[in-house]
């Protein structure tokens, strides 16, 4: 290359010259058109990488902003008070009005409540037969001796009751209850009742012997006299009022008295109004 340079500046006429000029000219051109594809092409990649940047970013911001009109639209639905109170439904209106049973809830839980197999309805286990009869119930039709067989069935009656402590005026009476003398024994009573009619063993003992004679209502009147009810008496004051209902024909009121029963664990006569209640259903 040195070589040639050195022939055109020294050997090389004018033409040659000339033409090595244009040759030159040419070259430099060729490069010059080469170095301007060459931009071109780079600024092609700079512009297309700009256009999916800008592509990128705006579908990351459209997502962006859906993403918060969502969350917005969430809240103002969570905050937004119902007309409609929760766990409520409203009524739908009908043309046909509802199927609406006759019977009150009241009545409804009642039968429930006897219906169900609770403790106090069980049948007791290794309960005796009542060691003695009922007394005789007036009348003779079909209903009662059916009334009879019943009472027969939880006539579950003792004498004398737990720690009852008698002076020496009921000693006769006393004797006459024993041996089941009732009626002898009423006479007794009716004349000591004379001398003390505000007594409340008398009235205990009355009570017991106008049961055991088929007086439910009488019976019931002196037990209810008692003012001073000692704790030893109450469970069978309490079992001798059922049965003295029994006697006047209210089973509801006798059933009540039986089930408050049942429903203390440690009554004496838990068993027997258990049976009872049974018998009555």
């Amino acid at each position: 290359m040195e070589d040639f340079k050195q022939y055109l500046s020294e050997g090389a006429d004018e033409r040659e010259r000339e033409a090595a000029k244009q040759v030159a000219e040419g070259l430099a051109g060729l490069r010059l058109e080469k170095k301007v594809a060459e931009v071109a092409a780079e600024r092609q990649v700079l512009l297309r990488r700009r256009f999916w940047r800008r592509l990128i970013l705006t579908a990351t911001l459209v997502v962006i902003a859906g993403v918060a009109f969502l969350i917005f639209r969430e809240n103002q639905r969570v905050k937004t008070p119902s007309l409609q109170e929760p766990g409520i439904q409203q009524p739908i209106a009908t043309d046909n009005p509802p199927n609406i049973s006759p019977q009150t809830p009241a009545k409804e839980q009642e039968e429930k409540k006897e219906n169900a197999p609770i403790a106090q309805n069980q049948a007791p286990v290794g309960l005796p037969s009542p060691r003695f009869p009922s007394p005789s119930v007036r009348g003779e039709n079909k209903e009662d001796k059916a009334w009879k067989a019943l009472l027969d069935q939880v006539w579950y009656t003792e004498y004398p009751i737990v720690d009852l402590q008698l002076s020496e005026s009921f000693g006769k009476a006393d004797q006459l209850l024993r041996v089941r003398d009732f009626s002898t024994a009423y006479v007794q009573l009716q004349r000591l009742e004379r001398k003390m009619p505000e007594n409340d063993t008398l009235f205990l003992l009355k009570g017991y012997c106008l049961m055991e004679m088929g007086e439910g209502a009488e019976a019931l009147a002196y037990i209810e006299k008692i003012k001073v009810k000692p704790i030893s008496w109450e469970p069978a004051l309490q079992w001798n009022q059922g049965l003295s209902l029994l006697l006047m024909g209210d089973k509801a009121k006798a059933l009540k008295v039986f089930r408050e029963i049942a429903a203390s664990p440690n009554h004496p006569y838990l068993e027997q109004s258990k049976k009872a209640i049974l018998v009555l259903r």
